[in-house]
């Protein structure tokens, strides 16, 4: 337990020194749950340490502890570690660990056969572990039981059963999808009060999300099945009650993380700004989205800058709107690419084609994607409004570019590979940084397509070519 890892520890510190001097101890000895115990407080504790987390986690899992092994891979994987991610999920999966079978049945490597004896497995261990009484297992297996793109042998009634025994011992994720199935469109309406009472108990114990779906109740007279696919809009169960949502929301934003608040106080700032739900008070608008782009929340900081920017709602502020867009551009590229729009076009702030190039080269998560930005600069930098040297860079970098193009195409593996011969077919047609070249252009259009890629289909239709002749 927790009030014991400082004992361990220090445990750990004389077995290693007696190792040291001779004494034939082992590991072993001191035990793979000692070690995870340890690997746990450094991972999920006060005084979080990755490296001492994975040191731990790693000595529990060369030992055989399937959770430490499934907790190591979790650590490697967010350390871009691929291979001994793989490793240890396979590790922890061959000694019957649930969620990391779950996780290993993912790998596309893995064969359909392999996979669903995997899932029927780990449904087998969390079943198991629901029936010991541990309300985390029953959450989960009541989820697989209810979800309809689950394992073949889903149970409505028996997921039910799970999802009610999880909630009775007060487990928050219970509580508010039990209470979400209670308040939706689906479910008879003499469940109203107890899904009230659920999600106000699990907003009592912290959870900020229960007390939106609460505000999203009382808003719309229902809550959306988490699973729902309608064609057409639900009927309210009740009458909907404005001031009760928006208590409801505000609740919410004052419960729980920053990341809980700052979302629901996006979504009122967006209802207060549309009038679409709320009668529009943008002056409630301005302040709810504030807070939210405050708190870092990428969306509220876009829509910010794009109000600003405007001056339609709220009252013009360019420099504000720069800097929103600026900070909701370290994460989105939507927002990058408005701002290199703006620096292109020089209409509200000085033009500028290094800041605007600057934003279109930013790209923190790593993907491609990056045509839209090449027909920015293709579209803006050479009817005349910058200097030929200026236009001379725009193209270097546009040829820089598409060969970032040519090598993700190149290097992308089957079946995720139609997104990259899409974008490379793309450069070649519209003559992105490439001369344009319509036969080559078709030739990766139709790779795209092969991989079911629609709209390189739809391509190559209006080019004139078969998709399917080679």
């Amino acid at each position: 337990g927790a009030d014991h890892e400082p004992d361990d520890e220090q445990a750990l510190y004389w077995y290693r020194k007696a190792a040291e001097q001779g004494y034939p101890w082992t590991e072993a000895d001191f035990g793979a749950e000692r070690f995870f115990e340890l690997g746990m407080n450094y991972r999920y504790g006060d005084e979080v340490d990755e490296d001492k987390a994975e040191e731990y986690f790693l000595a529990a899992s060369n030992l055989g502890h399937p959770e430490a092994q499934y907790r190591l891979a979790e650590l490697l994987s967010e350390r871009g570690d691929e291979s001994e991610t793989e490793h240890w999920l396979k590790c922890s999966a061959d000694l019957g660990y649930g969620p990391a079978q779950l996780a290993y049945a993912e790998y596309p490597f893995v064969p359909e056969e392999k996979a669903e004896a995997l899932i029927d497995s780990a449904i087998g261990w969390y079943r198991a572990r629901a029936e010991e009484g541990d309300e985390d297992s029953q959450f989960e297996y009541a989820t697989m039981m209810l979800s309809p793109t689950g394992n073949r042998s889903r149970s409505q009634e028996e997921g039910m059963h799970w999802l009610r025994a999880s909630a009775e011992q007060c487990y928050v994720p219970a509580l508010r999808q039990l209470g979400r199935i209670y308040l939706s469109n689906q479910s008879p309406t003499d469940t109203i009060h107890n899904g009230e009472l659920l999600l106000s108990r699990a907003g009592d114990l912290g959870d900020p999300w229960a007390y939106e779906l609460l505000g999203d109740f009382y808003l719309h007279g229902y809550v959306e099945s988490a699973n729902s696919r309608q064609a057409r809009l639900p009927l309210p169960l009740i009458e909907p009650d404005q001031s009760k949502a928006v208590a409801c929301y505000e609740l919410g934003i004052r419960t729980g993380t920053p990341m809980g608040d700052r979302g629901i106080a996006f979504k009122l700032g967006r209802h207060y700004l549309t009038g679409e739900y709320l009668l529009q008070d943008l002056q409630r608008a301005e302040k709810w989205l504030l807070h939210s782009a405050e708190h870092g929340y990428g969306s509220a900081q876009e829509l910010l800058g794009d109000e600003y920017l405007s001056g339609s709602r709220f009252h013009k502020d360019v420099s504000a709107a720069i800097r929103w867009l600026e900070l909701a551009g370290e994460s989105s590229v939507a927002a990058r690419l408005k701002l290199a729009g703006i620096y292109l076009d020089g209409k509200v702030v000085p033009q500028s084609l290094s800041k605007a190039i600057d934003w279109l080269t930013r790209d923190p998560d790593g993907t491609g994607r990056m045509n839209r930005r090449m027909k920015l600069v293709a579209e803006k930098c050479f009817d005349g409004r910058f200097s030929t040297a200026e236009e001379s860079v725009a193209q270097a970098w546009l040829e820089k570019m598409a060969n970032v193009v040519f090598e993700e195409a190149y290097a992308a593996d089957t079946p995720f590979a139609a997104g990259s011969y899409y974008a490379l077919a793309e450069t070649y047609e519209l003559g992105l940084g490439f001369v344009q070249d319509i036969d080559t252009a078709i030739y990766w259009y139709r790779r795209a397509a092969e991989q079911g890629h629609h709209t390189a289909k739809s391509r190559l239709r209006d080019l004139g070519s078969d998709w399917k002749a080679h």
